[in-house]
Order: C-alpha cells, then structure tokens, then sequence
C-alpha cells in the first residue's frame, strides 16, 4: 500500500486540468482523471483487504468482493460505511469512532463517486477524493502499527 501517493497525484493532475481550463472542472480530462483516482481509490480498497486477510485469515471480508461494493451505485454508501467500522473496531477503536471514520468514508465516497460529479460544484468532489486517500491512508498506517 505504498503507493497511495499516485492517488494524490491523479486528484492534482485533475485539479490542474479544471484550473487551465479557467477554473472549469468539468472538461474531459478532469473527469478523466478524476473518475481514474476512484477507481485506484477502489484498488487500494482491494489492497487494504488484502492485506488484512494474509495477516488473518479469518478476516471476514473478501478483499475481491469489498472492491465492487466500493464500486456499485448506491451500494458503495453502505458498503464504504459498514467495512470501514468493522476495520476500526477490528483494530481496537471504539465503536462511536468506528462508527465517525465509517460515516465520513462513506459521505466522501457519496461526493467523490464518479456519477455524482455534474450533480456537485465541480472542485468538491476533487476534495472528497483527497478524503478518500487520506482515510485510506490512516487506516493503513493504524494497520501497520497494530501489527
């Protein structure tokens, strides 16, 4: 999982591309690049779990199955949500911050996912994947400490 940098990259090379096209973040390759950071996003996901499962084997998610729910319309807000309490409870966190970091996952995922971006102003879903990289990001390094 080291490379989580690359997410930030592909949010700034999507910022740019809004920024040279006169702060207009809806044009293609914004979008493009955006769309690409969510799906790494999702492959990070996949990563996560899979980490989690060489370190446990009795780890309940399966790592394939917890990448789609990250990436299926409407059920990625639930999805997102419920694995990211069960890791953080799973880590020894209390349930009320389980329970935050799982809601703040999933209201991120809600503003970042790619079909919602002609919905939103066009930069807040840039900011919600920063969130969706930082969260995973945290979460990584409270995995490395707990090992």
């Amino acid at each position: 999982m080291s490379m989580i940098w690359l997410g930030y990259f592909l949010v700034a090379f999507s910022a740019m591309s809004g920024m040279a096209n006169g702060f207009e973040f809806s044009n293609p390759f914004s979008i493009t690049f955006a769309v690409i950071a969510y799906v790494y996003w999702t492959y990070l996901v996949l990563c996560l779990h899979l980490d989690l499962r060489k370190k446990d084997s009795n780890y309940p998610f399966d790592p394939g199955d917890s990448m789609l729910g990250a990436m299926i319309p409407f059920v990625y807000i639930f999805w997102n949500w419920f694995w990211v309490a069960q890791i953080y409870k799973w880590l020894g966190q209390s349930p009320i911050k389980a329970m935050t970091l799982g809601a703040l996952v999933s209201l991120l995922s809600l503003i970042a996912y790619p079909d919602n971006s002609d919905r939103l102003p066009s930069s807040i879903n840039l900011i919600a994947l920063c969130g969706l990289f930082a969260t995973i990001d945290m979460i990584n390094r409270k995995l490395k400490m707990a090992s």
